[in-house]
């Protein structure tokens, strides 16, 4: 690497299609994880309201335009679900995307169907999370608190 001097030129050692390959790749890590981690939120909802408890332990409020406001049930979780729609939007737009630009994906020599399979299953996974997110049981908010 210090010979050939691929320090002067990064984009001389990596070809572009490792690189759109290695995106896609890396987008259904992410979308893995996102799913992971809302199962694991909707399991500890139901198993709290298993136990007869609310499905979030709000503890911790704030005071917004006057009123409290429950921290994770009325700002944290609906960040959050917010979040994982949009990155739902993002996937469904980059398989978008890839789908118009097919043909330049092949002059790029990638694998165009592996490179489908790869933002469908994406997309898909980020499509169960946001369903996880937003389906009950959710916690009980009152956003405008007593009037």
């Amino acid at each position: 690497m210090v010979v050939e001097r691929v320090w002067e030129n990064p984009l001389s050692a990596v070809d572009r299609a490792d690189i759109i390959t290695l995106g896609a790749r890396l987008s259904q890590i992410g979308a893995v994880m996102c799913v992971v981690m809302a199962s694991i939120l909707k399991f500890g909802m139901l198993s709290r309201i298993w136990r007869g408890m609310t499905a979030v332990e709000d503890t911790v409020m704030i005071e917004y335009s006057g009123r409290l406001l429950m921290l994770v049930s009325g700002i944290m979780l609906p960040m959050a679900q917010l979040s994982l729609f949009a990155m739902l939007l993002i996937s469904l737009g980059t398989l978008a995307l890839e789908e118009l630009q097919a043909d330049v994906l092949r002059s790029f020599n990638v694998d165009v169907q592996a490179q489908r399979g790869r933002r469908f299953f994406t997309s898909g996974l980020m499509a169960l999370a946001v369903l996880l997110s937003v389906t009950p049981p959710q916690p009980e908010v009152d956003l405008f608190g007593p009037l």
